[in-house]
């Protein structure tokens, strides 16, 4: 949780030298008070721009209260007179990201277990660990040296929480699930549910595959709010060392995801997809159960990986294809009714109609 520090003495010169900027375009003693978006500027605020182009950043800026932007040398326009001083960088938004130290600081809540908690006398709990009101922690569950867990976090029994690790209001962690440690579980996120695994049945119908396995999350974990990590079948759900996955994702069981990748909002990825390392993909998208990714792979959002991907590159469609077929695609079908009418017009010509 962030709260906001007295930023009253703060000028356009120190946050520079906090963030080891040296180059500044315009006033470096104005006062900065306030971290703010570039489209809703605040007097004495502080913000960034993403623009390559100068004349856009004048854009921006031509009217602005801000105190200071961050911005790349690209941008810099060779004549300027604007009021925000600008900040230049090579990344400008690593460079707020850094700046946020002097405005706000990130606490954490009071060590202590509350008396409203649930904790079974076999559940360890090491030093300097926050259990709220209304969790409930069970049998054999084990909870690391400083992690957090804010009120009605259910840990179910034999789960493994590791060292600094956050659990936020409403998450659940099943049985045997292993967190690794400094993770981050966002509201409402359940790991280690059953899988989704089904088979036909000549006396019932349907019958379920008991699901045996577990999730396994690796250090420095991020998962959004409502998401579902499914655990395995028989073998274990596994996500490698600092995957980071955005709310409202469904992993199915035995998905396996490499390190550092990037799942976006509402994908979807079915049981037992493999994603290589620094794998990015993108909002709505989704895998078909089995398919393989490599490596280094950008997947567009909302599209449907049918198959294996075994080229790193940027891919995008249903099914989907390499980006530069894509975008042929996309071009080829947005004229298409031209093409038809034409078609048309020929075969009436020809009395083929």
């Amino acid at each position: 949780m962030y709260i906001k520090r007295n930023a009253a003495n703060l000028t356009v010169a120190t946050v520079a030298e906090h963030c080891e900027i040296t180059q500044i375009v315009g006033s470096k003693d104005r006062s900065v008070q306030h971290i703010c978006p570039l489209s809703e500027p605040l007097p004495a605020g502080l913000s960034f721009s993403r623009t390559a182009s100068p004349e856009l950043l004048l854009k921006q800026l031509s009217h602005s209260p801000l105190a200071a932007v961050f911005t790349c040398k690209q941008a810099v326009p060779e004549q300027y007179s604007l009021k925000p001083a600008l900040l230049v960088c090579d990344d400008p938004l690593g460079a707020l990201t850094k700046a946020v130290e002097l405005f706000y600081e990130n606490i954490r809540p009071e060590a202590g277990i509350s008396p409203l908690a649930d904790i079974h006398p076999e559940a360890k709990i090491g030093e300097n660990v926050t259990v709220s009101a209304f969790c409930h922690i069970g049998e054999g569950a084990s909870i690391a040296d400083n992690c957090v867990l804010f009120p009605h976090v259910t840990v179910y029994p034999f789960a493994e929480i590791g060292r600094g690790s956050v659990l936020h209001s409403g998450v659940s962690v099943r049985e045997f699930v292993k967190i690794g440690p400094n993770s981050v579980i966002q509201n409402g996120a359940i790991i280690g549910a059953d899988g989704f695994g089904y088979i036909p049945d000549p006396d019932c119908g349907i019958k379920h595959v008991p699901q045996l396995g577990s999730v396994v999350l690796d250090q420095g974990v991020e998962i959004g709010a409502n998401t579902c990590i499914d655990r395995g079948t028989f073998g274990d759900t596994k996500l490698g060392k600092a995957v980071k996955i955005d709310n409202l994702v469904q992993a199915g069981h035995n998905v396996r995801i490499g390190d550092y990748s990037i799942i976006c909002g509402m994908t979807g990825l079915a049981g037992s997809t493999t994603i290589g390392d620094k794998v990015t993909i993108g909002g709505h998208a989704g895998t078909k159960d089995g398919v393989k990714i490599t490596s280094n792979v950008r997947i567009a959002g909302k599209s449907g990986v049918v198959d294996d991907i075994s080229e790193a590159g940027d891919y995008g469609g249903f099914p989907a294809v390499k980006a530069h077929l894509w975008r042929r695609q996309i071009a080829a079908l947005s004229a298409l009714p031209r093409y038809l009418s034409k078609i048309r017009k020929l075969l009436k010509k020809e009395n083929l109609s």
